[in-house]
């Protein structure tokens, strides 16, 4: 069970995510509001660090962020365990964007 965690996240939306922004959270078969904190936004093709300390992730962008749970949520590190380290991002009732957990603790 966990509160917080570090992931990679695919962003889908054609509306820029802000940092802080509060969305929903899908992982397995439970969900949560969360908040979103973007640290580093990466190159979609290698991973490579593009920007670190960056406010915002537009559509197709890849990112590292902390993501911090409303209520806590039995997760696990994608690497460990892919059906409890994969999720889905939701804004207004739409995927906006999926992403994968890499660390447990942020």
């Amino acid at each position: 069970m966990a509160e917080e965690f570090r992931a990679n996240i695919f962003w889908i939306s054609k509306k820029p995510m802000k940092n802080g922004e509060r969305l929903k959270i899908k992982c397995a078969t439970e969900e949560a509001m969360c908040t979103v904190d973007v640290i580093k936004r990466m190159n979609s093709s290698t991973l490579d660090i593009n920007a670190d300390g960056v406010d915002m992730i537009e559509e197709t962008e890849v990112a590292e962020a902390i993501i911090r749970l409303e209520k806590p949520m039995a997760i696990e590190r994608f690497e460990d365990t892919p059906v409890l380290g994969r999720f889905v991002l939701e804004r207004d009732m739409d995927v906006a964007g999926s992403g994968i957990i890499t660390a447990t603790k942020a």
